[in-house]
């Protein structure tokens, strides 16, 4: 008898075992299950990181970046932008940029192609760094390409992320609040070049915001440049890295300007080229570098009456490359075809190997 109640209380334990061990399976699968559910946007994302060549990456960005939050908070530091990211992007998990970085220079013109077509050309001149094209595609907004040096975010061989690890990956979920130019589907172009004047603080009593965080702003809602000035009118401007740039904005329509802030006053030049040097009358006027740049796109354009093929156009970044310098040198290279939604794309000055780039390529 006593043998007979030893084996059932056995069977018994067993079978309650058994069946603790389908309740924590079922929790555990249920976690799994809704983990999915609520990140399957930033998994999707990270999985579609493409190494092209040598520091190019493309990521297709299918998650929510929170842009009409971030707008609403306001953000004037890295600081606070870096809170934000940590709150809305990776779910509390503190993280930080690259909070050395500087910036170098840059050269960016807008011109009309022989077939009518608008274009615009950019080089990104800095010390070598990884890149980062990434395509988004917002539910409430336009679908845009944006170039990223990665060392912003702290991601390449110069820290101590990799671009190829899975933590450098899930860091590039950053990408599109980091971006130094871009266009987006209704052809709008926002170039970012520094100066070497003075960091722009603007204190108008409006919501603050980040130069990058604008130039996003303006990807997503912006059809014309018009619109665009009228964005960043609407905020107090901020420089991150305490460091001075003004922008290169320009549209489908032909309409191309320079916007600068001068004394924090936002000023719009009607121009379609620029370096690094300030354009606007005053005490910094012509202060900067890139003159040379500068008056080799103005003679070019000259010659041609501002048309340019995308080809040629690609041939006059190729003309205002900078060569290692000790440094910095071109970056990359890229022509922006805002009438067709497409990009052209040169790395390290390798001018032989043209990556064009257009929605197709994500589906």
């Amino acid at each position: 008898t006593q043998i007979i109640n030893n084996c059932l209380l056995g069977r018994l334990s067993m079978k309650k075992w058994k069946k603790i061990c389908c309740i924590v399976v079922s929790m555990v699968l249920m976690i799994a299950i809704l983990c999915i559910a609520v990140l399957h946007k930033q998994i999707k994302s990270v999985n579609s990181i493409e190494k092209v060549t040598d520091d190019f990456y493309i990521m297709n960005y299918y998650a929510d970046y929170k842009l009409d939050n971030m707008l609403e908070q306001g953000i004037s530091t890295e600081e606070e932008l870096e809170d934000f990211l940590s709150a809305n992007i990776f779910f509390g998990y503190s993280i930080s940029g690259n909070e050395s970085y500087y910036g170098g220079g840059c050269t960016a013109f807008s011109v009309m192609t022989p077939e009518g077509k608008y274009i615009s050309g950019k080089n990104f001149d800095y010390d070598p760094t990884e890149i980062l094209l990434v395509y988004t595609h917002p539910e409430d907004g336009y679908a845009s390409y944006s170039m990223v040096d990665l060392d912003i975010m702290g991601v390449g061989k110069k820290n101590d992320v990799s671009s190829d690890s899975l933590f450098g990956k899930i860091t590039m979920l950053s990408a599109p609040y980091l971006v130094c130019e871009g266009m987006n589907e209704k052809g709008v172009f926002i170039g970012i070049e520094e100066l070497e004047t003075e960091a722009i603080h603007q204190d108008n009593g409006k919501t603050d915001l980040l130069l990058f965080l604008a130039v996003r702003a303006m990807l997503d809602k912006c059809v014309t440049v018009d619109e665009c000035i009228s964005l960043l009118g609407n905020y107090d401007i901020h420089t991150q890295f305490d460091t001075p740039f003004h922008l290169l904005i320009s549209d489908a329509n032909g309409k191309s300007v320079v916007v600068e802030w001068v004394d924090n006053q936002m000023n719009v030049l009607d121009h379609n080229y620029c370096t690094n040097f300030q354009l606007s009358d005053g005490k910094d006027y012509w202060v900067g570098i890139g003159q040379d740049r500068y008056e080799t796109v103005e003679k070019k354009l000259k010659e041609t009456e501002n048309i340019l093929s995308i080809e040629d156009a690609m041939k006059l970044l190729h003309d205002t490359r900078i060569e290692w310098n000790g440094e910095w040198d071109t970056e990359w290279s890229v022509v922006y075809n805002q009438s067709d939604f497409s990009v052209d794309v040169c790395i390290r000055m390798d001018y032989d190997h043209v990556y064009r780039i257009s929605r197709e390529y994500f589906k």
